[in-house]
């Protein structure tokens, strides 16, 4: 996350719109015998099928994302971040480097966490969910809390590829000077479509235009966020990283979306299929895409749960969380003009069951939270799952070849570190 907006200085940038990738025949590919288009490839958003133990994991690791889809031994992940506190937790850009130390300068800026701090993850990873190699690992965007476990993660599997964000610069580089890295393939294309593992991924945000793209480029790392969306065994999974609808949380309702979030062709994209699995933007902050889930609203089914991974900085999380109100607090300086034209801003909560029209019990899934920050709200009770604040969610798509859909709640987190 970031609080204030970086300007990068670039040449023009080139973005591809679908990628059809070769393989480089490393040491570190990662094949399927079934399916050797495995190193990135075009997908089309259709169905995938994955047979044997299949699951949809979102880790519990403070205010931060670390998500991955498990096949069996293997899984993709979707961003590799830690919770962190203060000015560590941006991802700078590179004319703001001088502010940290020489580390940042020689990694090009990816600065990552120590592996005391990120190893939870991996233990995790191994020993619960019993990942023994990781077929791609897609980054949504240059922030500390969706890259810091990068390294570690590298150093303690087998990675085929790495998926960069929009801005890249100096992380080819950064990957192939760590431990296990150097065969690591780094695809930087932001392209539409990916294949890893036989699941088609698609972006979102690579379908706005290219002057769409440029201009993102230029502002908050969080608005150049990619859009992830895959179908696996006919349930389809919308991951839209710190995507934001305004550059400021106190902008009224009456500012332009950012650009990638006002590309009627992205917009469109949104709108095209429903949702089964949804993780809301910005860990459920008061800048969160709140768009999307009004669009995903008024398709012909809504999702079945929402899973918001963020937290508040409580005494418990004080090193993994920025200075949150969560959920459904305004931050105290949200007042006058910009509360008067938009009254539901900052009310995440409130507005994802007014735009998905749903109240079920224990929909809605909010991981990585210390508990004692989230106050009961008696207009709540029935949809928040209280009860599991703090868990690791797993979404159990297949078990012996046989389908399950069935979330499963685990004890462990970061902070308590349980391995069960």
């Amino acid at each position: 996350m970031k609080k204030v907006i970086s300007v990068l200085f670039a040449a023009s940038l080139t973005f591809g719109t679908s990628s059809l990738l070769v393989s480089c025949g490393n040491k570190n590919e990662i094949t399927d015998p079934e399916n050797n288009n495995n190193n990135g490839g075009e997908g089309n958003g259709s169905n995938s099928n994955l047979n044997g133990y299949s699951s949809f994991w979102v880790l519990s690791v403070g205010n931060a994302n670390y998500t991955f889809l498990q096949n069996e031994d293997r899984a993709i992940v979707f961003d590799v971040g830690v919770g962190m506190a203060g000015a560590v937790n941006e991802g700078l850009s590179d004319d703001e480097i001088h502010e940290h130390d020489s580390k940042a300068t020689e990694t090009g800026n990816w600065k990552m966490d120590s592996d005391e701090r990120t190893q939870w993850v991996v233990d995790y990873m191994k020993k619960v969910a019993g990942v023994k190699y990781i077929d791609a690992i897609l980054i949504s965007h240059k922030h500390q809390d969706h890259f810091s476990a990068l390294a570690n993660t590298i150093n303690n599997f087998e990675v085929g590829t790495v998926v960069a964000p929009m801005d890249n610069v100096g992380l080819e580089k950064t990957i192939h000077n760590l431990k296990r890295g150097e065969n690591v393939r780094v695809d930087t294309s932001f392209s539409k479509n990916y294949q890893f593992m036989g699941v088609n991924i698609e972006n979102l945000s690579a379908y706005a235009s290219k002057s769409s793209l440029d201009s993102a480029y230029k502002q908050n790392p969080n608005s150049t966020s990619a859009i992830w969306r895959f179908t696996v065994n006919e349930k389809t999974f919308l991951l839209p990283g710190d995507m934001q609808d305004y550059n400021s949380w106190k902008s009224n309702s009456n500012t332009s979306l950012t650009p990638i979030m006002k590309d009627p062709n992205v917009q469109n994209k949104i709108k095209e299929k429903p949702i089964d699995i949804y993780l809301p933007a910005h860990h459920g902050s008061a800048n969160s895409a709140q768009s999307i889930t009004k669009m995903i609203g008024q398709l012909s089914r809504v999702p079945e749960y929402v899973i918001i991974s963020g937290t508040t900085a409580t005494k418990e999380w004080k090193n993994y969380a920025n200075a949150l109100v969560f959920p459904d607090e305004r931050p105290n300086d949200l007042s006058g003009s910009a509360l008067k034209n938009d009254p539901t801003r900052g009310r995440l909560i409130h507005n994802i069951m007014r735009d998905l029209k749903k109240q079920e019990q224990d929909f809605i899934k909010i991981t990585g939270v210390a508990p004692k920050s989230v106050r009961s709200v008696s207009e709540y009770d029935n949809s928040i799952d209280y009860a599991h604040l703090n868990n690791t969610f797993e979404y159990n798509l297949t078990k012996n070849n046989e389908k399950i859909n069935q979330m499963i709640h685990h004890e462990g987190n970061i902070i308590n570190k349980i391995m069960k």
